[in-house]
């Protein structure tokens, strides 16, 4: 499993693309203001949260590379 933080933005949108084209499994951390309908139909898990807060964080990091 792979964690794209900032899954939405220019980079890391296209992060979850390519890795989605490769059939690998993705996690994008995204904001709840965040536009991720695209991320989730490419079928990445999406979990919604702040880089800021610890117990949001702890969630999205386990079972990833």
């Amino acid at each position: 499993m792979y964690l794209v933080t900032g899954a939405t933005g220019g980079l890391g949108r296209r992060i979850v693309r390519l890795l989605r084209t490769r059939d690998l499994p993705v996690r994008a951390f995204v904001r709840l203001t965040s536009h991720f309908a695209e991320l989730e139909n490419r079928g990445a898990e999406i979990l919604i949260g702040d880089l800021q807060r610890s117990p949001d964080v702890e969630k999205p990091v386990g079972g990833c590379e």
